[in-house]
């Protein structure tokens, strides 16, 4: 909108933060970036919120409602960030955050048929160690292994394996020990609300993918 308004007004050009803070004080407009995986029990009830038949009664029940799911997402977040800073702090405290990322198409071509065939599914598997901030990948595709227990399982122990110090002594998100782990604790997230540091390397990986428009091979969605 300000770069519209630039152009249309090129005779009074404004800053973009004065734009933006005029805009916000003077007119019933929300900025913001597209919302995307949204969590189904959120957009439930603030759909159930907006009939127009509702009593006041229900109204106040779907609210408390809203609000407590958003407080026990919270909690899970904020536990997050405390291991975190747990982890960096006590060189005995390890932690792990792990996820599937979306499927990855191959071949990813801007050909049209492409659309209507059957695609090999390329399965990411990325593991974030939150004492280093950094994350490993395992690539395979569909033909090569599952997606279940037993492959995230295989992931985790050979992570565990390579990276995890022999002096640990507190594991966070981890499905595997070692003898000398004492403690062990697993955090699970509130259905739609469980955004991990993953998906930070997600995103990352699919700006990558997004600069490239053909993609042939599985070691190309690994470059």
């Amino acid at each position: 909108m300000h770069a519209l308004y630039k152009q249309k007004y090129p005779d009074h050009p404004v800053k973009y933060k004065f734009y933006l803070k005029y805009m916000q004080e003077n007119f019933s407009l929300s900025f913001g970036r597209k919302q995307i995986d949204v969590c189904a029990l959120c957009e439930e009830l603030k759909i159930k919120l907006k009939n127009p038949h509702l009593n006041d009664n229900a109204k106040r029940v779907y609210q408390a409602d809203i609000e407590l799911h958003k407080r026990q997402a919270n909690k899970f977040y904020k536990k997050i960030q405390k291991v975190e800073t747990k982890c960096k702090n006590d060189p005995k405290v390890y932690g792990i955050a792990f996820d599937y990322m979306q499927n990855l198409p191959l071949p990813h071509i801007p050909v049209q048929e492409v659309f209507y065939l059957r695609q090999l599914w390329i399965y990411e598997f990325c593991i974030y160690d939150m004492k280093t901030g950094k994350s490993v990948f395992y690539s395979y595709c569909e033909g090569v292994a599952n997606r279940g227990t037993n492959e995230v399982g295989t992931f985790v122990l050979d992570y565990i394996k390579n990276n995890i110090g022999n002096d640990a002594e507190e594991l966070h998100l981890a499905a595997e020990q070692n003898n000398n782990i004492k403690k062990i604790e697993y955090y699970i997230p509130k259905r739609g609300h469980s955004f991990l540091p993953n998906d930070r390397m997600f995103g990352t990986a699919k700006r990558h993918i997004r600069k490239n428009d053909r993609i042939s091979t599985p070691a190309e969605y690994e470059a």
